[in-house]
């Protein structure tokens, strides 16, 4: 009778133990994803994302649901994330898990972009090219390409100076300049095959729509559509703009390959690549393929990307008469007026730098970024993020965030100065991206930035030609001021003769 009741008993204490742990098993809650709009059956949040201005509804979403919103389309989960702080602790710290990308159908499959850095899948290949750029782009190596800049940028102004009208393509030959000379040794003339070629290239990337976020990106189906089809309109640019995106790849490879071969070839990247690499290495179509990948992927990183910053410090100086005044003034006391300012005296002209990065601040010219991609599962804060889930940094929405940036909407380049002079506030690093993912030509294209501003302020004033209404271009990668009317005048005699 013992034994069956201590039978007895210990059956209850095991099911008791067993209740016990269901219950508290079914009544855990699971981790549900980020908080977000309500989506549509099927199509989701497809038709809630603007081709135009999409940076601009993300950053309200945010304000309306938190630092993370979700949203998924047919296929794909997305998080966007508008928070810096959020955005450093995932794309950064756990860059293991955030560093892939998504698939770019419309621009790598399409319109032959897969041999670049900036969209490809976080692989050996892509920490090859990535290896390739930084070993090229070092800082002793950047300091050779100082007398290019210096020189470009006198250049620069003198056009500025006799042809305001058109300032827009005197900038883009500019970056144009430097990025041909740096990438494939190339010098050039307005009227050669490199300008056109580049301006094309332009076109396809300002017009192609945001990366991960075009019809053939969200539905990939799409890309066996036929370009006749109605409708289908962005299977007609892919299939007419295709050509313009190779030949960036192989023109400028044929063309220093031969030179190389022949011992004339100028110093740049490809000639650099090519003497770095044995003879058993170009019966590799790959090998051959990331050389031009990365060659190609120093002119348009550096292309757009620089143009369109250098716009926006424009129009803010056209529209900020005082900032100018005050950044010329400080110019005026630290480098004088008998030279032009040079880089070695970047660390001294504080207020310089603050209208510098405060132009990065103001208009991200790339307001998401290039999304990424998860690898796996993850939890942060209580929420689930799914598996290959596209996380798109915001960073037109980080730009804008009232908890670090007071009066965001505002040049206000002394916001970065220390109290009390400023607010102490942090420079805008979400400009150049995030973790492994950041850009690795950042050196170049910050240098290539700063003393073109510097030596405007310096030498002209930028004033209003007429009624300035800041728009900018939106639909492609980058986003950059539509043209403006600006006035360019010396600021006297004797800076005019230092620029010759």
């Amino acid at each position: 009778m013992l034994d069956d009741a201590s039978n007895c008993l210990g059956v209850v204490v095991v099911g008791a133990i067993f209740l016990h742990f269901l219950v508290k098993f079914l009544g855990r809650k699971s981790p549900s994803v980020p908080p977000g709009p309500s989506g549509l059956p099927v199509l989701g949040h497809l038709l809630q994302i603007p081709l135009h201005y999409p940076e601009v509804a993300f950053h309200k979403l945010g304000q309306l649901y938190g630092d993370l919103v979700y949203m998924y389309v047919p296929g794909r989960k997305m998080v966007v994330v508008n928070n810096r702080a959020v955005a450093e602790e995932l794309l950064e710290k756990r860059g293991a898990n955030y560093s892939d990308r998504p698939r770019f159908t419309m621009l790598v499959e399409m319109m032959g972009w897969d041999p670049t850095l900036t969209l490809m899948p976080y692989s050996k290949r892509s920490q090859k090219h990535r290896r390739m750029l930084q070993q090229y782009l070092a800082h002793d190596t950047l300091k050779n390409f100082q007398v290019y800049q210096i020189a470009e940028s006198k250049k620069l102004i003198s056009k500025l100076i006799s042809d305001d009208a058109h300032y827009e393509e005197h900038v883009k030959l500019y970056i144009l300049a430097l990025i041909m000379k740096i990438a494939f040794g190339h010098e050039i003339s307005e009227d050669d095959q490199y300008v056109k070629m580049a301006h094309d290239v332009t076109y396809t990337l300002d017009n192609s729509g945001a990366p991960g976020a075009t019809p053939p990106d969200l539905l990939p189906s799409l890309k066996h559509v036929p370009s006749w089809l109605p409708g289908a309109s962005f299977a007609t640019f892919a299939k007419n703009w295709r050509k313009a995106v190779r030949l960036i790849h192989d023109l400028p490879y044929q063309q220093v390959k031969e030179k190389h071969e022949q011992g004339t070839a100028n110093a740049c990247f490809l000639n650099e690549a090519l003497e770095n690499s044995s003879e058993d290495s170009f019966s590799s179509a790959e090998h051959v393929e990331d050389i031009k990948g990365v060659a190609a992927n120093i002119f348009c990183a550096g292309n757009d990307t620089t143009f369109g910053t250098i716009l926006c410090f424009m129009l803010a100086m056209v529209l900020n008469p005082e900032v100018q005044e005050r950044a010329a003034k400080e110019l005026d006391e630290v480098v004088g007026r008998d030279r032009l300012p040079t880089f070695e005296d970047r660390s001294r002209l504080r207020y310089v730098e603050c209208v510098v990065q405060e132009t990065l601040r103001w208009h991200p010219v790339l307001p998401l970024g290039i999304p990424h991609k998860t690898v796996q599962a993850d939890i942060y804060q209580g929420y689930h993020v799914p598996a290959k889930t596209v996380v798109i940094a915001n960073a037109y929405g980080m730009s804008r965030d009232e908890k670090v940036y007071q009066q965001p909407h505002e040049f206000r380049p002394e916001r970065f100065l220390p109290k009390p002079d400023g607010n102490g506030e942090p420079y805008f690093d979400p400009s150049w991206g995030f973790g492994r993912r950041v850009c690795p030509g950042k050196p170049l294209a910050d240098a290539s930035f700063w003393i073109a501003a510097a030596t405007i302020l310096s030498t002209v004033q930028l004033s209003a030609a007429g009624s300035v209404e800041p728009k900018f271009v939106s639909g492609g990668i980058v986003s950059y001021p539509e043209r403006f009317p600006c006035r360019v005048e010396v600021r006297d005699a004797v800076r005019a003769s230092l620029l010759h």
